[in-house]
């Protein structure tokens, strides 16, 4: 008999003897709960009886902790680590729907949220203080009597917010009996950044959607503003205290997306002249640039959008003209690029 055997024989005869010593212990003990640790110790020494050498090194190996799921421990720091700015975002989201309800009556804005150094763009007008972003303020609220309505606010970045409105105008030093009612109406967004260190606004930028390029004093921008003053000669002044039938949304160079008083009902409009061939051709650019600025729609008669005729206002010499609306059944939302 090798040596190998013999040390074999002698590990199986004394692994016999401590179990056999487990179960002769575990018949000693006076109650039960004395003897279970010895039971189970003698279970575990016959489950191991027949183990490979193998199996027994693998059993040996110190166990590595396993680690805890990546998801898991970001999840707990997500918010400080991904959106340190989400606090400041949210106030100035909330300053800014409450703000730009005095834009221009007496109360004014709350300049103390805006840096002194702040810039200010639209396609007429630039400046580079906070000043000079006030006087322009002063001075449309002077001259044009505006209206201006926020529709809805969204951040669009890290340190940006975006704003969608409509602004109504009246040109206010005109007296009431000359023959010319300008009436401006302008749509578009804001563009608003956030400087994280002093948490005010810094930067102001509008864009026009009746203008594809809103670079300053681009050529569509002051076509735009000349159209519709010339579009007002000829009409008498209109009460400005009745209550509008309708608050326009979208104002493009095609058509308009306006929402009736009822408000729960969107209309797109494009007049064409007086004759059947204009007015199908019309009908098929307008469903032409809808699709093109991807907004969708559904009518109550189907495809085929419904026509009436109107007359201009104050002069029998404006010829009468076919207007295409299409009523906007499923639920409209607003567009947030230009």
């Amino acid at each position: 008999m090798t040596c190998t055997e013999i040390a074999s024989t002698l590990a199986r005869r004394m692994h016999h003897a401590m179990v056999a010593s487990c179960g002769l212990l575990a018949l000693t003990c006076r109650s039960l709960q004395e003897a279970r640790p010895l039971l189970e110790a003698r279970a575990m020494l016959r489950s191991v009886a027949h183990l490979t050498r193998s199996q027994c090194r693998q059993l040996a190996a110190p166990r590595r902790a396993a680690p805890r799921p990546r998801a898991v421990l970001c999840a707990a720091s997500s918010v400080a680590v991904d959106d340190p700015h989400a606090e400041l975002m949210a106030d100035m989201t909330e300053f800014l729907k409450q703000d730009l309800e005095h834009l221009f009556d007496d109360t004014g804005i709350d300049s103390s949220r805006y840096e002194s150094r702040m810039e200010f763009g639209d396609p007429l007008t630039r400046h580079t203080t906070l000043q000079g972003y006030l006087l322009n303020i002063q001075f449309l609220r002077r001259v044009f009597s505006p209206v201006f309505r926020l529709h809805d606010i969204k951040r669009t970045g890290p340190l940006q917010l975006t704003t969608r409105w409509t602004m109504d105008m009246k040109l206010s030093l005109v007296p009431p009996l000359v023959p010319w009612d300008p009436s401006l109406t302008f749509t578009g967004v804001s563009i608003l950044d956030v400087d994280p260190v002093s948490r005010k606004l810094c930067r102001h930028v509008d864009l026009w959607d009746s203008c594809s390029d809103n670079s300053f004093l681009s050529r569509e921008a002051i076509s735009d503003l000349v159209g519709q003053l010339v579009d007002g000669v000829g009409r008498t002044r209109r009460d400005n205290t009745s209550a509008s039938e309708f608050v326009t949304l979208v104002r493009r160079k095609e058509y308009s997306i306006q929402r009736c008083a009822s408000g729960d009902v969107a209309v797109a409009w494009l007049s064409g002249a007086a004759t059947t061939e204009a007015t199908e051709q019309s009908a098929a650019q307008l469903a032409t640039v809808l699709r093109r600025d991807s907004i969708r729609y559904a009518t109550s008669a189907g495809d085929r959008p419904a026509f009436s005729v109107r007359q201009e206002e104050g002069s029998a010499s404006w010829a009468q003209k076919h207007e295409i609306r299409i009523t906007l059944i499923d639920q409209f939302q607003l567009p947030w690029t230009i």
